[in-house]
């Protein structure tokens, strides 16, 4: 194997792993303020449901990861 080839290896692997990290942190991101969003138009105010009322509530975090992931277990 040249030189020259190992360096086209090694410049692939590289690109493929930035192009996949990010794409990773930007549907991290995407996600995150669509988390924030949610929460923004439902008036969440508090993670303490006792506060909740009819026009003022919150989404969890497991809750919106729950609408993307497939459900697990049996």
């Amino acid at each position: 194997m040249t030189t020259i080839e190992t360096n086209r290896e090694k410049t692939f692997t590289k690109k493929a792993l930035e192009f996949l990290l990010g794409g990773s942190i930007t549907i991290g991101f995407a996600l995150m303020l669509l988390f924030t969003m949610i929460n923004f138009l439902l008036g969440c105010e508090s993670w303490d449901q006792s506060y909740w009322t009819e026009y003022n509530s919150c989404i969890y975090p497991s809750e919106f990861l729950g609408m993307f992931l497939p459900p697990y277990g049996g």
